[in-house]
C-alpha cells in the first residue's frame, strides 16, 4: 500500500510540476512603427511597412508574431521578438538581391543575398 501511494505521488508530481515545460518566453518589442502587446501567450502587433499602399497591418499569434508583406520586387518582415524590421529587394529571377534591417534601437545593416537576418536582429 505504501509503495502504491509513493508511486502515485511521484507520477502526479511529474505531471504537475512544470506544465509549461518546453515553452520559451519570447520578449515582445514594439519598434520600427509596430505596436505589440501580449495577453495570456497571445501576441498582437499592428503597424505599417514603409511606403506601402496598405497603411495598417495587424497580426495575432502565439508567443511571437512575424509579419511579412510581399510586394512586387520587395518584401518586408517585422519580428515581434526582436523589434527588427527587414526589407528585401529581389532580382528579376526571384532571388534576394539585398536585405536592409533596422533593429529596435535604430541600428541598420545591409545583407547581400538571402542570408538569414534573424541572428543579427536578436543581437541588436
Amino acid at each position: 500500500m505504501r509503495t502504491l501511494f509513493c508511486s502515485l505521488f511521484f507520477v502526479l508530481c511529474s505531471v504537475f510540476v512544470n506544465p509549461a515545460r518546453g515553452e520559451e518566453n519570447y520578449p515582445i518589442i514594439s519598434a520600427n512603427g509596430f505596436s505589440c502587446s501580449q495577453a495570456e501567450g497571445m501576441v498582437s502587433c499592428r503597424g505599417s511597412f514603409p511606403s506601402q499602399p496598405n497603411p495598417v497591418i495587424e497580426a495575432t499569434g502565439y508567443n511571437v508574431v512575424w509579419i511579412r508583406g510581399d510586394y512586387p520586387g520587395s518584401r518586408y518582415t517585422y519580428y515581434s521578438d526582436s523589434g527588427c524590421l527587414c526589407a528585401a529587394e529581389f532580382e528579376s529571377n526571384g532571388k534576394v538581391r539585398t536585405q536592409e534591417c533596422t533593429s529596435r534601437l535604430g541600428n541598420q545593416k545591409s545583407f547581400k543575398g538571402g542570408k538569414s537576418t534573424y541572428d543579427w536582429c536578436k543581437k541588436n
